[in-house]
């Protein structure tokens, strides 16, 4: 998956995130410092411009679709490139949780030592469905290992 769509599968609270952590990074260094103007004066820059109020009064560094458009063209600017690559790998979605994980694995180890018969009769005339589940007991081994993955 390339870096563009990286920005846009960020969800609503990770894109904001990865814009302030580049933001800060910017503000602490020398050159691009002194750039880093505050949210009211990039609005006085934008009106002078001839941006309308409403959609002034609309923006939000919070905005998550903002803040992924901005790193979008971050990501466009050959200097600014390795920062939002940065940024972004730092709040990739994960998939699953440790513990979430820790739990699916229960699940399987339980499921998979769980034995289900199912025997069908047809005994004078009549159906006759028997079902038995055994539950075998679990190797201490395998669910100290799972409960590992929790610490």
């Amino acid at each position: 998956m390339n870096l563009e769509e990286q920005i846009r599968d960020l969800d609503d609270e990770a894109a904001p995130k990865c814009l302030a952590i580049i933001k800060k990074g910017l503000e602490e260094d020398p050159e691009y410092g002194p750039a880093i103007v505050s949210p009211d004066e990039a609005k006085k820059v934008l009106a002078q411009m001839g941006a309308k109020a409403e959609e002034l009064s609309e923006l939000s560094d919070a905005d998550p679709e903002l803040a992924r458009e901005i790193l979008l063209m971050m990501a466009d600017d050959n200097q600014l490139r390795p920062r939002v690559e940065s940024a972004v790998a730092e709040h990739r979605n994960t998939l699953f949780e440790p513990v979430t994980t820790a739990l699916i694995m229960i699940g399987i180890v339980i499921a998979l030592s769980t034995h289900i018969k199912i025997s069908y009769e047809d005994r004078d005339g009549k159906k006759h469905v028997s079902l038995v589940v055994e539950k075998r007991p679990s190797d201490k081994g395998i669910i100290k290992k799972i409960l590992s993955v929790l610490h």
